[in-house]
């Protein structure tokens, strides 16, 4: 449980973080989805788990609510690479995101990262991992 919880705050650093550090965070594959995708998959499958154990609160709860109904709400528009710097409702996304993470307590935590690349023979992209760890903001 506290692994996933662990995969959300990343996530959520993600989420929060200007455009250009988001399209280097998550590297190759459609930036918008994968962070959606992440966040579904760390948040909405598991938050009765983070309330059990006492890792949110209620009000906490709300705020990812909030979060989650806001991706689950926008047109197709939205999950534009191209305009993850300019399409406001993405700005919002990064506010919303940011005010999780200081609720949390957590807005000091930044991404540390390592991505490994496996190429094939003509150069093509066959595997891409990437390994990260939080670090506070004030010891990176």
């Amino acid at each position: 449980m506290y692994w996933k919880f662990s995969e959300l705050l990343k996530n959520l650093i993600i989420i929060s973080s200007e455009p250009d550090r988001q399209i280097e965070y998550i590297g190759y594959g459609v930036v918008t989805d994968e962070m959606a995708l992440d966040f579904d998959t760390y948040y909405s499958l598991s938050f009765q788990s983070y309330l059990d154990f006492k890792l949110i609160s209620n009000n906490q709860k709300s705020k990812l609510d909030d979060l989650a109904a806001f991706f689950n709400s926008r047109d197709p528009k939205f999950w534009d690479d191209s305009k993850l710097n300019t399409n406001p409702e993405w700005k919002l996304a990064r506010q919303k995101a940011k005010d999780i993470l200081k609720s949390l307590d957590k807005e000091n935590l930044t991404l540390e990262y390592v991505r490994f690349e496996e190429k094939d023979n003509s150069g093509n992209l066959i595997k891409q991992t990437t390994r990260t760890r939080k670090l506070n903001k004030n010891n990176s």
